[in-house]
């Protein structure tokens, strides 16, 4: 099962409620936050470390205690106390926006709102697959800064899903469409109540019908799957694949998959990286962290 938190952050909320926040979070979070200067970073992190928060507690169904996180060792995983149930998590933060991810099997994401002026990361760290879909002349250069996004989120949220970080040059593995995918959207509240069911739900509905093979073989239907994906509520699953990557041997059979939708437009990416295609994103929005 995968779940992901996302919060929007808003500098008149932050301003006013950020002590109190920042009294909520776990000790070692605290420590983590307080060494950032600048307010919009520490604002991310102060967000995130709630918003992990918020997360295990709603996948645990209780409110953790600082003795909860006693063992604070893995940066990827909490270990219940109580249990010894290994819950992994990761998150991400970018511009406004504060991503958590948990789940019972290892899990990355990512989120970006930066763009690629110039070109210049997509053309020294992508494949020259992930290129042509960035640079597609047909493309506006609003939808050509998505697609940058789109491969930039997918690669960052693979790294994080092996564990591997930076040290592997980007170049070396590369993502390929593989098919549409479900999206649900809900409202959470910070409480503990979940006051609303699903608001957009079945994001990949209008491409439902496009198969596996069919993507895999037909590159009409593989643009036709492009041009859908701003579509709001819409969704894919992106696969990844070797360009001199080599994998772990630990890392079962080998398959990435990374489900991908974007936020607000398509001024957000986000991607979710997993060792399954059986994927449905579920999305939950956090309206506030007090």
């Amino acid at each position: 099962m995968y779940k992901v938190y996302l919060y929007k952050l808003n500098s008149d909320v932050m301003l006013r409620e950020e002590s109190e926040i920042f009294g909520l979070l776990p000790r070692w979070r605290q420590d983590k936050a307080i060494r950032y200067k600048v307010d919009l970073a520490r604002w991310q992190s102060i967000a995130a470390g709630r918003l992990l928060d918020i997360a295990l507690s709603d996948y645990l169904g209780r409110t953790l205690r600082d003795e909860d996180w006693e063992d604070i060792s893995y940066f990827d995983r909490f270990i219940d106390q109580r249990t010894g149930q290994v819950i992994y998590f990761s998150i991400s933060h970018s511009g406004d926006y504060v991503v958590t991810a948990i789940s019972d099997l290892r899990v990355g994401v990512d989120i970006e709102t930066k763009s690629d002026k110039g070109y210049r990361i997509t053309d020294r760290m992508f494949s020259e697959s992930e290129r042509r879909y960035v640079r597609d002349a047909e493309l506006s250069e609003t939808m050509r800064q998505a697609h940058f996004r789109d491969i930039w989120t997918t690669k960052e949220s693979f790294l994080k899903c092996t564990g591997e970080g930076i040290s592997v040059p980007l170049s070396s593995f590369s993502a390929e469409l593989y098919a549409p995918i479900i999206v649900s959207h809900s409202a959470y509240e910070a409480e503990g109540c979940d006051d609303a069911t699903s608001d957009r739900a079945g994001g990949g509905a209008a491409i439902s019908d496009i198969t596996r093979t069919e993507i895999a073989k037909d590159t009409s239907v593989r643009d036709s799957l492009v041009s859908h994906v701003g579509v709001s509520d819409s969704g894919v699953i992106w696969r990844i694949i070797s360009c001199g990557y080599t994998f772990d041997s630990s890392q079962n059979n080998h398959e990435f998959y990374v489900a991908q939708t974007r936020i607000d437009g398509e001024s957000a990416s986000l991607s979710l990286c997993t060792m399954t295609s059986n994927i449905i994103l579920d999305i939950k929005t956090v309206k506030v962290l007090v």
